[in-house]
């Protein structure tokens, strides 16, 4: 995979996917695939999830085309699960349950993960209450709904058990939030073409 290749000719820059596209694929293959890649370049790797949205994508899971917006949440929860260590319960070839963990295990904790969005004010919500950054666009959004929905996730993240630690200090200083500008609008100063992060310190 792509992630790996990077990783390994690499040393200081992050290794992201954006997007995975989570309803279509097993969190155990995910977690497992994306673990590989934070061993290989030392704990640099993050995923960010998408529930996806056009129905011929989901010639791989059609039944899930419907459901895609909880099994997205679902599979984040489950891969945040198994990075921890903790196994999850799967059927193997003789029909039988039986529990799993992924291998290699990873370098980091926990996984940092975004949430892709289109703009809708909801996923934004739910980045924020999953103690998720966002990747997002402004291809159907303006810069005055991506305030808005940014002052959303910076309330909602407020709530999440990773803003503080005992005692009222920040646990996490820079939810991040990923933007991209629509094709053929620059934005000046950023890292790469037409892609800008904007965070808040503790």
């Amino acid at each position: 995979m792509a992630g790996a290749a990077v990783a390994a000719v690499t040393e200081r820059v992050g290794i992201r996917a954006g997007s995975v596209v989570a309803p279509l694929q097993d969190p155990l293959r995910i977690a497992e695939e994306w673990s590989v890649v934070d061993n290989i370049s030392g704990g640099r790797a993050a995923v960010s999830f998408a529930s996806g949205w056009h129905p011929h994508d989901f010639v791989l899971n059609p039944p899930g085309y419907n459901s895609r917006q909880e099994d997205v949440i679902a599979a984040m929860k489950t891969v945040r699960q198994l990075w921890r260590g903790e196994p999850v319960t799967r059927v193997n070839g003789l029909g039988k349950e039986i529990p799993v963990r992924v291998y290699p295990p990873p370098v980091q904790r926990e996984p940092p993960m975004w949430l892709t969005s289109a703009g809708s004010t909801d996923t934004f919500r739910l980045a924020g209450e999953m103690g998720a950054g966002v990747l997002t666009h402004l291809v159907k959004q303006g810069v005055d709904v991506l305030a808005e929905n940014i002052a959303v996730y910076r309330e909602a993240f407020r709530t999440t058990a990773c803003w503080r630690r005992p005692g009222g200090q920040c646990a996490r200083t820079s939810p991040d939030l990923s933007v991209c500008s629509a094709p053929g609008t620059p934005r000046r100063g950023t890292r790469s073409p037409g892609c800008h992060r904007s965070g808040e310190s503790g």
